[in-house]
């Protein structure tokens, strides 16, 4: 089961608010994919932000290509790297001061997509940890179940129409940790 239904996404709704999609794009055109990693970290992927065709499944594709090669990058950077200056917006700021504002912008957006989905009524995989889907709260021993296993299980299950793990449901346990609270 799909989480989100990216193909009847559109940009904005009329009321020009975000949607799945557009924030999707638009972090790919300006925060972590694009700008973060290219003009304030100086890592050049060698490929345009947005894939062409913009769908759900070249979008992974995309990210997951940058992702290992900015991985690759970083990874060869000492710490002497991450305490420079690089250009944030119009301010000089630390390459670790900006990945931290980085990390969080991603952790602000997973929030939004999450809420969205909840409205939606749709299923939440684990992101960090448990979730209401996976079996309630970690106090109750619920497990942490990831859509995909792999990032291969995820590009060959997302290929095919999707094949994400299934998930128990909280099982009548409680998904929060103030049950009685109103």
């Amino acid at each position: 089961m799909r989480s989100f239904p990216f193909g009847r996404a559109t940009e904005t709704r009329g009321d020009g608010a975000s949607t799945s999609k557009w924030c999707i794009s638009a972090l790919a055109r300006t925060s972590g994919f694009g700008r973060c990693s290219g003009t304030m970290l100086g890592i050049d992927v060698g490929a345009p932000p947005l894939p062409n065709p913009e769908t759900r499944i070249e979008f992974i594709r995309r990210y997951a290509e940058d992702s290992g090669k900015r991985l690759a990058v970083l990874r060869a950077e000492n710490n002497s790297w991450w305490e420079e200056n690089a250009t944030f917006f119009d301010v000089q700021r630390a390459r670790n001061w900006i990945m931290t504002r980085r990390i969080a912008h991603t952790a602000h957006h997973r929030g939004q997509q999450s809420a969205m989905l909840r409205m939606l009524g749709r299923e939440l995989h684990s992101n960090y940890g448990p979730t209401a889907d996976t079996g309630g709260l970690m106090a109750s021993h619920a497990p942490t179940i990831y859509a995909y296993p792999s990032l291969e299980s995820l590009i060959q299950g997302e290929s095919a129409g999707g094949a994400k793990s299934r998930l128990p449901g909280a099982g009548g346990k409680p998904v929060t940790e103030r049950p009685g609270a109103k």
